[in-house]
């Protein structure tokens, strides 16, 4: 991943929140997308924010034994190919 330099944001206000963007060669790099989670943490008096690390949960792990039980006949079939 590329380094940047520092870029200053201003910080602004929407109701009771304090908010200030992502410059665009973060979001590129970090691949974000709108709704996506950031663990925000205050370390040695600064602010850093990462994105949530994906969890696989057991109905992630179900669903894709069913699908390699539903085509593993067809990837046996390609392997002896």
């Amino acid at each position: 991943m590329n380094e940047m330099k520092p870029e200053e944001r201003i910080i602004g206000q929407m109701n009771n929140s304090l908010y200030f963007t992502i410059p665009a060669d973060v979001v590129a790099q970090l691949n974000l997308k709108k709704g996506e989670t950031l663990t925000v943490k205050l370390q040695d008096g600064e602010i850093v924010a990462s994105p949530k690390k994906k969890t696989t949960t057991i109905e992630d792990v179900q669903a894709i034994d069913q699908m390699i039980d539903k085509y593993m006949a067809a990837m046996q079939y390609l392997e002896d190919k």
